[in-house]
């Protein structure tokens, strides 16, 4: 159980110091019940304030299981990272303290206003609200408060093993989506932690079937009611890569263009024919 204590945060004007612990519960066959146990302290009057987050976890044993999952979760959404231990928190927000998320805040509209100036030669149009901005601007590798996640489960394990890494991967599932964003919200002072479904700007979107999360908070943590976890152990991780490039799962599919092309063909040439080459007899 690993426990992050002494730290400040606000919320609703309110001034608390927090403990954090992460634990797990019941493992067993590849699964166990993951918790996050918030203590909320408040310093000037003593009152405590206790929050359990919980989320399924599961562990992938086998390439079939693969399959189970994709046929199981036909209905949900899913982000798959590289690293197990990655917490759903926008690029933006990580590693910033919470009692800084309003200055945070012009850092991201300044942002936002640089990337819509600069880019404007590249826009099809000139006329795109901030939400389709920032959905050009993230899929394009701008540090946004928006988290990627797609509909189609295959697309996020890409994701998850698509370089070699010394650690186990992850996919994130959520069995049902929630609300959604409405035309009037402002990105920048969302009501709660709601959906963004993209309308269809760039060719990546499309490709990747995609949507994105969006929060109040871009440095705390993306929470959701029905939220799972499946654990890919890295000895998986070449094999799966071998298996979804036979399914049409590959850069050149979900980077549509002459970069995918090139990256894909690159990478079929090393783990194949180059070591042919390479073997001496």
């Amino acid at each position: 159980m690993l426990g992050d204590d002494g730290n400040l945060m606000q919320r609703t004007g309110t001034l608390f110091r927090y403990s954090v612990w992460d634990g797990r519960l019941g493992r067993s066959n590849g699964w166990c019940l993951r918790f996050v146990l918030i203590r909320l302290t408040d310093p000037f009057y003593g009152g405590t304030l206790h929050t359990i987050a919980l989320m399924e976890e599961f562990t992938i044993q086998n390439e079939k299981e693969i399959i189970d999952l994709t046929l199981g979760c036909q209905h949900g959404v899913f982000r798959g990272v590289s690293k197990s231990s990655d917490k759903l928190i926008p690029r933006i927000g990580r590693d910033i303290p919470h009692e800084k998320a309003t200055e945070l805040l012009e850092y991201e509209q300044r942002l936002l206003w640089m990337f819509r100036f600069e880019a404007m030669p590249f826009l099809k149009r000139a006329n795109y609200t901030d939400w389709e901005l920032l959905a050009i601007a993230q899929h394009h590798g701008l540090q946004t408060r928006l988290l990627d996640w797609t509909r189609n489960p295959l697309v996020a394990l890409y994701f998850a093993v698509k370089e070699d890494k010394p650690h186990p991967a992850a996919v994130y599932a959520c069995a049902g989506v929630g609300e959604m964003t409405r035309d009037e919200d402002d990105p920048f002072n969302p009501r709660g932690n709601y959906w963004f479904y993209p309308p269809h700007v760039t060719p990546r979107i499309v490709a990747q079937d995609g949507l994105f999360s969006i929060q109040q908070d871009p440095t705390a943590e993306f929470a959701h009611s029905s939220l799972q976890i499946y654990l890919i152990p890295t000895e998986l991780r070449q094999r799966l890569r071998v298996l979804l490039n036979k399914w049409g799962i590959h850069h050149a599919k979900l980077f549509p263009g002459l970069d995918g092309i090139a990256d894909r063909l690159d990478k079929n040439f090393g783990i194949g024919d180059r070591q042919k080459l390479c073997e001496t007899k």
